[in-house]
């Protein structure tokens, strides 16, 4: 299991990913990443590492699937 510490250097990762996507794609990504971060703050310290793992494998997924088809 990653630590929080890991999880935030990924999370800005992606972040970086979106300023290559167009704008529509990218306020999508940006909405489902928010709703996550929500749940996860919702859900309380015990549980936010698997929340924003599963977040940032969600997320990661969604730029995946987008930069190959635009490529």
């Amino acid at each position: 299991m990653e630590n929080l510490e890991e999880i935030a250097i990924k999370n800005s990762e992606l972040i970086e990913q979106l300023i290559g996507l167009d704008t529509n794609k990218a306020n999508e990504i940006m909405g489902k990443y928010a709703k996550s971060i929500i749940a996860a703050e919702e859900k309380g310290d015990s549980e936010l590492i698997p929340i924003y793992a599963k977040m940032n494998a969600e997320v990661q997924e969604q730029i995946s699937k987008y930069t190959q088809k635009t490529q």
